[in-house]
């Protein structure tokens, strides 16, 4: 079998990340191809902001970062950590490589 099941998340990190506690989340078994990692190929996790006009107007004033990140994901931005995790719920990736990577 290609797949293992992977470890189940903590109440605390579930409510945080808003994973459901029926989510189960798989990872590779590995091979000799893979070195046993469970691991083949890359994929890439971001961040994409369309300037809307709100986000223009806001820029002009000059704003920290968050402020624009906030108004961001309110016009519709999907956050690293949802669209990292949204790649493990799709067998893209795993749990492991998701909270790798910096998470909000």
């Amino acid at each position: 079998d290609h797949w293992s099941h992977y470890y189940c998340l903590q109440p605390e990190l579930r409510d945080y990340f808003g994973v459901a506690a029926h989510e189960t989340f798989y990872r590779g078994a590995g091979c000799g191809k893979c070195f046993d990692t469970g691991y083949k190929g890359r994929a890439m996790v971001g961040e994409i902001i369309e300037v809307t006009s709100a986000l223009r107007e806001m820029i002009t004033r000059k704003p920290g970062a968050e402020e624009i990140r906030a108004l961001a994901i309110r016009e519709g931005m999907t956050p690293l950590t949802q669209n990292a995790l949204a790649m493990a719920r799709a067998g893209v990736t795993t749990l492991e490589e998701v909270f790798s990577v910096k998470l909000e």
